[in-house]
């Protein structure tokens, strides 16, 4: 056997009869030639092996393997593993800045990501009388369950977190006023308020089998009897739920995708009337980094290259309390992860100062509903700065007289 240069130990439990642990490890086979292998079982019994490679790779390739491997696993949908030791240290859970360290119960439910698209596929989906369009939220994902008269919810990950007195009064109200003995919904949490954008269960059925087009026609069920039932007491309460609107007809679609566009707007959700297919284009890009507070009203980001962490540059703070909000966590060594926006990555990801760095960069908030090991290089848009030069130059060129 040869020497392990890098491990980690996963785990994952629901609380009932899911007990499981992952083990990944890097493994030098011969002069930089490595093996990368997952390990998997239930918790005390037997693991599998599971080769990553067919055949020994670099280390460069090796921790490229071993980083998506541990990326997809702590972020799977539906079964979510933790991290319980790195190169055989115990490393305790992450903490979570906004969230009590109490269990929270989980929903039950998992959403279903929509895929990116281009803009001219965008455009095309548009024209196609098979889906209907919503607004995408910048928010932080949130699934309720009303049930005997107890609100749960739980995050993008299928984690139990906690419900705002305010929005558990809302969505007990929303279920009376529409005869509900249960009800779940999913939606983006943004300044206080609860976008819904799907109804999943109602009166103690899955709506999950239904079309697209039924669940939309019960979201706007409720949000008819919500506004219907309005009264001078319930408004301010109110206010913690609104309904997503959804654009149906072409020139509907047409006009929501450009007011959201003139109004700088995330993007657009595609959904296909008859099935759980979903779309989405993003108007401006974003990405989850670490941030480290510098000593100006400003932070560095990071994120994992090739298993390594490597600086993308520099993003502004808003405010002098979320910069000291950073600044306490980085003297805790907690590690904080936070949404940007930006425009491009100036040039391809690599590890030390010839990565790109983030062009137009700024804070959008806070991330406790992701963990470090989800900011990684592999999804940023990167600039072609050669073509775009070369396009330039010919555009601009004069042209050659006959």
């Amino acid at each position: 056997m040869g020497t392990i240069v890098k491990s980690v130990s996963l785990h994952y439990t629901d609380g009932g009869r899911s007990d499981k642990v992952y083990n990944i490890q890097i493994e030098e086979v011969g002069p930089n030639q490595f093996d990368v292998t997952g390990y998997n079982g239930k918790r005390g019994g037997t693991l599998t092996a599971r080769k990553q490679n067919d055949s020994p790779v670099s280390l460069t390739e090796a921790q490229r393997l071993f980083a998506e491997l541990e990326h997809n696993k702590v972020n799977h949908r539906k079964t979510p593993y933790v991290v319980v030791s790195r190169n055989g240290a115990a490393t305790p859970p992450t903490p979570q800045p906004s969230s009590p360290t109490t269990n929270h119960e989980s929903t039950g439910f998992v959403a279903n990501h929509p895929k990116k698209v281009s803009e001219d596929e965008a455009l095309r989906l548009l024209k196609n009388d098979d889906y209907v369009v919503e607004q995408k939220c910048d928010g932080e994902f949130m699934a309720i369950l009303y049930r005997h008269n107890r609100v749960t919810a739980s995050n993008k990950r299928g984690n139990g977190i906690p419900v705002s007195p305010t929005l558990a009064t809302a969505i007990r109200q929303l279920a009376t006023l529409a005869c509900c003995e249960t009800l779940g919904l999913a939606g983006e949490y943004l300044n206080s308020t609860l976008h819904i954008f799907t109804v999943w269960e109602k009166n103690g059925t899955s709506l999950m089998t239904l079309p697209q087009h039924l669940r939309i026609a019960v979201k706007e069920k409720l949000e008819q009897v919500l506004t219907e039932n309005l009264t001078a007491f319930t408004t301010k309460r109110s206010a913690s739920l609104k309904f997503v609107y959804t654009a149906k007809t072409q020139s509907d679609k047409t006009a929501l995708y450009e007011t959201i566009k003139a109004n700088a707007g995330e993007g657009v959700v595609f959904k296909h009337r008859e099935s759980d297919v979903s779309f989405k284009y993003k108007l401006y890009e974003t990405t989850e980094v670490l941030v480290v507070a510098n000593s100006k009203r400003s932070a560095e980001c990071f994120a994992y290259h090739d298993g390594t962490l490597t600086s993308l540059g520099s993003v502004t703070i808003p405010n002098d309390s979320t910069h000291q909000e950073i600044k306490e966590a980085n003297l805790r060594q907690q590690p904080i992860v936070a949404s940007v926006k930006y425009l491009y990555l100036s040039a391809p990801p690599a590890i030390g100062p010839t990565c790109g760095q983030l062009t137009q960069a700024s804070f959008l908030r806070f991330r406790p509903d992701f963990d470090e090991q989800s900011c990684v290089t592999t999804e940023l848009k990167v600039v072609n700065k050669t073509v775009l030069s070369v396009a330039i130059s010919s555009a601009t060129a004069p042209q050659a007289i006959e």
